[in-house]
């Protein structure tokens, strides 16, 4: 299995304990724990993410900002956890922290889910945002969800017709990984004329082992799909 699958995984869990969807996390880990084969270091992540899932009744939800920002300033894992409590919170009330941990050039896959959350609220003061190098100024309130773009249904669209028949199982995953891409992406959102580059992008993601068979079943240039995979998974 292709590393990108296992990061990917490990990404959609901490994003549905972000989202207090800890059912579908536990669920996640159940399916992922219960194969036959796992690298030990996926296998360890899976486990320590295992420990820390609590039902929401459970979990004592943080308000001191003290204490997030601790966690904002750790590795992607305590990011989402920070960000998981902060998208329950009231985040005009946070306004300082929030601005100082998307001016320090935060992950971006924790970052994307704040953002999303600023959007929920309607946020409508001005933020600034380091991102790859650049210096990104927004005001949520005008933003738009990245499940909500054009581009990004447009793109969910092209994988439908592509999977829905002949790789139904796979049709999810593709569009987990156009999630991951849309909440990546912002501030901004998938554009419209993207799709011709990342829906193959995804699709040679999906299909590690057998790209060539896949992408000749789907009458797909390979060359462009790798190249493009590259472009947007690395």
């Amino acid at each position: 299995m292709d590393k990108n699958y296992y990061d990917e995984t490990l990404f959609r869990i901490e994003k549905f304990m972000a989202e207090d969807k800890y059912a579908e996390a536990k669920k996640l880990i159940d399916e992922e724990l219960s194969m036959p084969y796992l690298p030990a270091w996926f296998q360890n992540e899976l486990e320590d993410l295992q420990a820390d899932l609590r039902p929401e009744s459970e979990d004592k939800l943080i308000v001191d900002p003290e204490k997030l920002k601790q966690l904002l300033q750790g590795d992607l894992s305590s990011q989402v956890a920070a960000i998981s409590h902060l998208c329950r919170l009231n985040l005009h009330n946070y306004k300082v922290l929030v601005a100082e941990y998307l001016g320090g050039i935060p992950a971006s896959d924790a970052a994307g889910l704040l953002i999303s959350a600023m959007i929920d609220q309607g946020i409508k003061d001005s933020y600034c945002y380091k991102k790859a190098g650049e210096t990104l100024n927004f005001v949520p309130a005008d933003l738009t969800q990245p499940y909500e773009a054009p581009g990004f249904l447009n793109c969910l669209r092209v994988l439908n017709e592509l999977l829905e028949n002949e790789h139904p199982a796979e049709k999810w995953l593709a569009y987990d990984l156009l999630t991951i891409v849309g909440y990546n992406r912002l501030p901004g959102t998938i554009k419209s004329d993207e799709c011709e580059k990342l829906v193959p992008a995804i699709i040679c993601g999906l299909f590690p082992a057998n790209k060539e068979e896949i992408f000749a079943e789907l009458k797909l240039d390979l060359a462009k799909g790798e190249a493009a995979a590259k472009y947007y998974f690395g």
